[in-house]
């Protein structure tokens, strides 16, 4: 796919537009069409805000995978 505005949040480091996005149901596992995800493109540009807001978004979206399994 295309670059998303949650893409080019994560490649510009702008974590409040990422925030944004997020809470608005942006996928943060959705990736471009070289397969670039927004963590991938906000950790290759050092942009420590958004990789760390990326990486929480992960660890949530997997610990509530693991509740619901167990359920």
């Amino acid at each position: 796919g295309a670059n998303t505005p949650l893409l080019l949040a994560a490649a510009a480091g702008h974590h409040l537009v990422l925030y944004q996005l997020l809470a608005a149901g942006a996928d943060p596992a959705a990736a471009n069409a070289h397969g670039y995800t927004p963590l991938l493109l906000a950790v290759a540009d050092a942009h420590e805000p958004a990789v760390r807001m990326l990486l929480a978004r992960a660890a949530a979206s997997a610990a509530l995978a693991l509740w619901a399994a167990a359920t």
